[in-house]
């Protein structure tokens, strides 16, 4: 086999500075890869990303990230890929995505799937699916029987299965939705960790005491995230009667436990002075969520990979829901978290507690499963997850 030489990092948005950092592009570099980012969001998403929209500045000199327009120039340039190319693809397996996979296929590239940043998986009542997809339900619904079909038969589509599918936890790839074939092994799982386990690792051994009267609240950037205009999710007509309830729970919080709420906002969130507002008077802070969570008292979330950093400095975490949210496309993720966590949610829209005690407690033996299950397996070793990639790619 062909040793890889080039690494193509494919994604449907564009990149950022964090993920110029989480995908460890400069380590590759030095480690002697050359090392590409496509951004095909032009063409997977043309009403939410206009493909005149500039690119981004990037912290290294030189580096120019690759935005592809139209379907004929990502098929143009799949075309002009070399057998030592490794394709990192973090782009869906669908309808829309199938000829990306099929253009690999047929010019024989090996391409890799992630399971790096996964979430327990859920499981929606009927009622519950069409509550929330209650637009255009015939459309998703038939969007979802043409993915499982081409999922299910991916051969008979001329595609390949996965050459890698990169894990995290031991349970990381079980919900993934990709060409992937373990049983003959032409997909090889390698563990390396979810991205967040980098973030923890440069951070764990700076000294930083813990302040008693600092909590923090996790944003997963309530209704203006990237993914929710992605699937066409609008701001529900809740929306600040939402807001409205967390600002009274911060208030109470505050009152019984002492403490200060500071929100660490999402990397990707790109707040107005009137979103702030959403929180009150608190302070907003970005880039820093690790540092945060390693000094705070506790966490506070909804649903958030970051409930990885508070799993692994083994902080106590407080879930928030309400009787809308939880009906919401991202509501129950914040059940299937808190349940492997032995956690239940605070409802925001009932009577706010008043005895802390049950969320202020940090069961290690089931914070430790939950970092097996989804975020580190014991067999991956301690190192930048890029540098064990690195490491298999060489042998």
């Amino acid at each position: 086999m062909t040793p890889v030489e080039t690494i193509i990092f494919l994604q449907d948005r564009e990149i950022s500075n964090r993920d110029y950092e989480r995908f460890g592009i400069e380590p590759l570099q030095k480690e002697g890869f050359r090392v590409e980012t496509w951004d095909i969001s032009p063409v997977l998403h043309p009403d939410v990303v206009p493909g005149e929209q500039p690119l981004p500045s990037l912290p290294a000199s030189g580096f120019l990230p690759k935005r592809l327009t139209g379907k004929g120039e990502i098929l143009h340039a799949i075309d002009g890929l070399l057998p030592s190319t490794l394709v990192i693809c973090f782009i869906g397996y669908s309808v829309s995505t199938l000829f990306v996979y099929q253009a690999l296929s047929k010019r024989g590239i090996r391409y890799s799937v992630s399971g790096i940043n996964t979430l327990p998986g859920i499981v929606r009542s009927m009622e519950r699916y069409t509550s929330i997809l209650n637009w255009d339900l015939s459309r998703k619904v038939l969007s979802a029987i043409m993915n499982s079909l081409i999922l299910r038969y991916y051969p008979l589509f001329n595609v390949q299965p996965a050459y890698l599918c990169l894990v995290g936890g031991e349970k990381s790839h079980e919900s993934l939705q990709y060409p992937m074939d373990f049983l003959h092994g032409r997909t090889i799982l390698l563990a390396i960790h979810a991205l967040d386990y980098d973030i923890y690792l440069k951070e764990r051994d700076h000294p930083q005491p813990v302040e008693e009267d600092l909590a923090v609240y996790l944003d997963s950037n309530e209704f203006y995230h990237l993914d929710l205009k992605y699937i066409r999710e609008p701001i529900p007509p809740w929306a600040m009667a939402y807001f409205s309830n967390l600002r009274r729970f911060f208030d109470h919080l505050e009152r019984e436990l002492g403490v200060r709420v500071v929100i660490a906002a999402h990397p990707l969130a790109q707040y107005t002075p009137e979103q702030k507002a959403h929180f009150g008077a608190r302070e907003v802070i970005q880039g820093r969520t690790a540092e945060l969570v390693k000094r705070c008292r506790f966490a506070i979330l909804h649903a958030s990979t970051a409930v990885n950093l508070a799993v692994l400095f083994e902080k106590p975490i407080m879930f928030l829901t309400d009787h809308q949210y939880e009906r919401y496309v991202v509501g129950p993720y914040v059940e299937a978290i808190s349940k492997e966590l032995g956690k239940k949610p605070i409802y925001l829209d009932e009577p706010l507690p008043t005895d802390w005690d049950e969320h202020l407690e940090v069961d290690r033996g089931t914070y430790q499963y939950y970092k097996r299950s989804y975020i580190k397996t014991e067999s991956s070793e301690d190192l930048p997850s890029w540098e064990i990639l690195a490491r298999f790619l060489k042998g």
